[in-house]
């Protein structure tokens, strides 16, 4: 589904790609360095916006309860994380979206002591990461 779980966990991994995980998170952090990428970009997926309503109040409250990383590490202003999900596409037929990829793309950034919703921006690369991994239990009705 697209519905996000409140029940999710963001789970530290050694991964050295976590874009090959279904459903990951990376943590960035500004850096003054320039970055280079090349490729084309492909935008989410189109949900409902109540769906898409929803998640962003379910993700909020999760991260600024305190408890949805399975590691304690330090958060600095400014720090912008990025959580992706995979959409099963027999999901996408189902909805009848029209769409350009079979993902969402939420992203926060912290400020004033919480994270706070912002935009997603693929060409925001004035970024490094700093730490990533898995989501466990993405969404609502979801084994993995």
């Amino acid at each position: 589904m697209c519905t996000i779980n409140d029940k999710i966990k963001l789970c530290t991994c050694n991964k050295d790609d976590v874009r090959e995980l279904k459903n990951y998170w990376i943590l960035k952090r500004p850096t003054e360095e320039p970055l280079l990428v090349v490729g084309e970009m492909i935008l989410p997926a189109n949900i409902s916006n109540f769906v898409d309503s929803e998640n962003k109040k379910t993700l909020l409250k999760k991260l600024n309860s305190g408890n949805c990383f399975d590691k304690e590490f330090q958060i600095q202003v400014n720090d912008i994380l990025e959580l992706h999900f995979t959409i099963e596409v027999k999901e996408l037929k189902y909805l009848k979206l029209n769409f350009n990829g079979n993902f969402l793309v939420y992203v926060f950034k912290f400020k004033s002591g919480k994270w706070k919703f912002d935009h997603y921006n693929p060409y925001n690369r004035g970024f490094e990461e700093v730490i990533k991994g898995k989501i466990n239990n993405p969404f609502l009705n979801s084994a993995s």
